[in-house]
């Protein structure tokens, strides 16, 4: 028979049947509610029990697969550590993440670039740092009519949109993280009467004679939680103890269960109390105020604020104030081996666990074993006399038997046994058919014994209280430490970096990602490549990152091989240079890089690549490279007079002319290499190559190359090679006159389609070069290809992959998959992944674990998509 209960059943049965959501509850929520007394430091429960909880802490997100094993590992040496007798619970809670970060990182990108708006005064020139703001976000420049200018409203309003994001994103998907409290408990021996049939627990005269035994009980949890505290210690774990009301809080959470896709008005009143300001606490609807569950609180009072509003029990499920769970009586392992259970972690929507652990008295259960062995091998004795083949099977279960009565008599294995049940949760019954399926197979799969506990729904729950009572019935299970170890769900931190970047929402927990390239470690790479076939999105995602760069004041720099950035120039305002185009700005090849730590070596290295890439041909150290070498030092002092670069001008800077005037003068190797430059120094493309630079982009923020007109002549693959080293030079240029000028500055440097650079005579070791060189200046480089095969099978391109940071891989073939899976060495799931992956999605190889994520913008900024 179906049981509901309702909050004042008295009181709804006069309202009309239409608005209820079910017509004759049976009792009242409140006596759900098996909290009758908060203490300062414990809980007093309607069965005679005293509580005492502990949280063990997340594990940073930086944790890998690795350090997990590694805690379990020292899980098991606490089991194994801990005295006969003791026993705990093991609760795993599922919660809703707070969105308050997320929405007070946007809202501060909103607020600075509102108040760069208003204020309309500040240029750019010293790069001056946002007080209070992130390492490297730099002053915006005020919003003006010239093309040097930000707009910094657009800006403000794409952070007010992505504000928007956030909350709709946690508001509808409801992503949870979880809690694992440990419960010590406690029952006097002495029950304290509670009136006629046991009944009266909210009784006052009953709470307080209970309240009298806390002394007792305290010196208790001194002994045994103070054990359970050092064994944790001894292991390099840290247990963190709860006081009464975080004990409250912890019950109203089980009380009202929540998991992905629940409805929850968290994100909705964080939102306000963010754009209020609100310096006070979150307010979430994660739990109640500490100030309703004081110590002063009746048992009626703590009712009032635990007990949930509706609950309904069926044969099959509850519900529980719009969350439908199912339960299960997991019963049997095999002992003598790892059930991996840790999966659970990652289980859609999250799961309700409660863990019973005893730690038995080993003389007691070697007895028993010792009885159990004698048994069987008396069978297997009675057999062979009766002439019957010997049982293989029962002649090992003995063996294993004595071996562990052995190590019982011994003191080296103390015998622990346990009681599990789960519950899983989902939004509407369809999902929770769904869920239901998937973790039954997962058990299944593990080899785990189990059976849903139909008709007895509403006693799996209360069993998932952390209270140390198990309301239905489970026979003891004996397990070994070794095997007990995955029986241990420790919390994770999601990924939010300090000054990190939102790079998405990461599939797995639901939550926004937030990384930073850059990062506190000194040997990550802050170099991004993200490869994927035609439409898999990469340029969405190179010019949403180009955005948050730009939200978080950093300067950022784009080449635009197909013209497709320019409406995001339009949008937020900066500059958009069309190299190659018949007017506008010179890019002199052979500017003066007097920002460099030698710029002699810089001016030669620059010549000398250039050369490479007009002839179509690496020029190597040899003579070629020593001609080019003595022809620039030559024009160096023909120009400037002096090769101490602080008697060097930009403005008298040698072209190419010089150049080729120089090495004609140099023998037959000489005038080849001047024949070879010609069409560039005082040929057909000298109006565009032999021109002193006229491009000033010092004060810019955002700067964009495009490269689209250069597409219609016949050796315009050549030329586009050859603006390509202008372009990457200045770039360069730029990025330490900047660092130099402010050393905390961050620059965000994107080439889309970078295949085509690394097709050019010594281009693979340019972007090599830069890599390794772009985290002493603060330098971040954005990557983005859809041939493969040029880092599959060039061993530049390999040597690139291997201090690439970060890999993002988006939408592949199969033939591209395979490759890559060789390659960077992921899982068949990965790969599966990538062939199937939709645009959009996208796996993230990241320093601190991988990562499927989804690249998720607001469709109200203008210039993405």
């Amino acid at each position: 028979m179906n049981r509901i209960f309702r909050r004042n059943p008295a009181k709804e049965n006069a309202q009309p049947v239409e608005k209820k959501a079910f017509t004759q509850p049976q009792s009242d929520t409140l006596g759900l509610v098996p909290v009758v007394k908060i203490l300062p430091d414990m809980l007093i429960t309607s069965h005679n029990k005293f509580i005492k909880m502990y949280q063990f802490p997340p594990i940073t997100a930086q944790a890998g697969g690795e350090e997990i094993d590694r805690i379990q590992k020292k899980y098991a040496q606490v089991l194994a550590s801990l005295p006969p007798r003791t026993r705990f619970q093991i609760t795993v809670i599922p919660e809703p993440m707070d969105p308050t970060p997320d929405l007070e990182h946007f809202f501060n990108l909103q607020q600075k670039w509102a108040k760069q708006g208003q204020e309309n005064t500040t240029g750019l020139d010293d790069l001056d740092v946002f007080p209070g703001e992130q390492i490297g976000a730099a002053t915006p420049p005020s919003f003006k009519s010239d093309s040097s200018s930000l707009n910094t409203q657009q800006i403000e309003q794409s952070a007010r949109s992505f504000m928007a994001l956030i909350t709709n994103w946690y508001s509808s998907v409801n992503p949870i993280t979880w809690r694992m409290i440990i419960t010590l408990s406690y029952m006097p021996p002495f029950q304290p009467r509670g009136g006629l049939f046991g009944f009266g627990s909210r009784n006052g005269h009953y709470i307080e004679e209970l309240s009298n035994r806390a002394s007792v009980a305290r010196e208790y949890f001194d002994q045994q939680g103070g054990l359970l505290l050092q064994a944790f210690k001894n292991q390099g774990l840290e247990l963190i103890p709860l006081d009464g009301p975080s004990m409250a809080q912890v019950v109203w959470r089980v009380l009202h269960p929540t998991t992905t896709g629940a409805q929850e008005s968290s994100a909705s009143e964080a939102l306000q109390k963010v754009l209020n300001k609100d310096a006070g606490p979150a307010g979430l609807r994660t739990v109640p105020d500490r100030a309703w569950l004081s110590p002063g609180a009746t048992p009626d009072q703590i009712a009032e604020v635990l007990a949930p509003d509706n609950v309904r029990e069926d044969p099959n499920v509850i519900y529980i104030d719009g969350v439908y769970l199912k339960g299960y009586s997991v019963y049997d392992y095999n002992p003598g081996s790892m059930v991996h259970l840790q999966q659970l972690t990652s289980f859609p929507g999250g799961f309700f666990g409660s863990l019973f652990v005893y730690v038995e008295d080993p003389a007691e259960i070697a007895g028993k074993l010792r009885s159990k062995e004698t048994s069987l091998k008396g069978r297997s004795h009675m057999r062979r006399s009766k002439g019957f083949i010997a049982s293989f099977g029962s002649e090992q279960e003995a063996a294993e038997v004595e071996t562990t009565r052995a190590k019982m008599e011994m003191g080296l294995e103390n015998p622990i046994s346990i009681r599990f049940f789960i519950l899983v949760a989902a939004a509407d019954m369809n999902e929770l058919k769904s869920r239901a399926q998937k973790m039954e197979n997962i058990l299944i799969t593990l080899g785990a014994k189990f059976f849903a506990t139909t008709h007895n729904q509403l006693h799996t729950w209360q069993t998932a209280l952390p209270l140390s009572h198990i309301a239905t019935q489970q026979k003891k299970r004996n397990m070994t430490p070794g095997a007990l170890q995955t029986f241990f769900w420790p919390p994770q931190d999601r990924l939010f970096e300090e000054g990190g970047r939102y790079m998405g929402i990461d599939l797995n927990s639901g939550a926004p990602l937030y990384f930073n390239p850059l990062g506190k470690s000194s040997d990550r790479s802050p170099t991004l490549l993200a490869i994927g076939k035609m439409g898999g999105g990469k340029s969405v995602w190179l010019r949403t990152n180009m955005l948050i760069g730009l939200m978080q004041g950093n300067s950022v720099f784009a080449v635009d091989l197909e013209g497709e950035m320019e409406d995001f120039v339009k949008t937020y305002g900066g500059r958009y240079v069309k190299v190659g185009a018949s007017s506008g700005d010179r890019i002199n090849v052979l500017d003066v890089p007097l920002d460099d730590e030698e710029p002699l070596v810089s001016g030669v290295e620059q010549l000398v690549a250039f050369t490479s890439t007009v002839l179509g041909r690496e020029i190597t150290h040899g003579q070629e490279w020593n001609m080019l070498a003595e022809a620039y030092e030559a024009a160096i002092k023909d120009r400037l007079g002096s090769l101490n670069p602080k008697d060097w001008s930009p403005q008298k800077a040698p072209v190419l002319s010089d150049i080729a005037d120089i090495l004609e003068h140099m023998g037959e190797v000489g005038r080849s290499l001047s024949a070879g430059l010609k069409p560039y120094a005082s040929g057909v493309y000298s109006q565009f190559f032999n021109t002193p630079s006229t491009l000033d982009i010092s004060n810019e923020r955002l700067v964009v190359f495009g490269l689209g007109n250069v597409h219609t002549a016949s050796a315009a693959e050549i030329r586009k090679r050859a603006y390509l080293w202008q372009v990457m030079s200045i770039i360069w240029s730029e990025t330490v006159s900047r660092h130099r000028k402010n050393s905390t500055h961050i620059t965000d440097v994107f080439l889309d389609e970078v295949w085509v650079l690394l097709k050019a005579p010594g281009g693979a070791e340019a972007i090599e070069n830069m890599a390794r060189r772009y985290r002493k200046r603060q330098g971040i480089l954005w990557m983005a290809t859809q041939e493969v095969d040029e880092f599959l099978y060039h061993d530049v391109g390999r040597r690139i992959l291997k201090i690439i940071g970060t890999t993002i891989l988006m939408s592949q073939s199969d033939y591209a998959a395979d490759g890559l899976q060789s390659l960077l060495h992921f899982s068949d799931y990965i790969r599966n992944t990538l062939v199937e992956m939709p645009t959009g999605k996208l796996v993230m190889k990241l320093p601190v674990g991988t990562k499927i994520v989804r690249n998720f913008v607001p469709e109200d900024v203008f210039g993405i998509l």
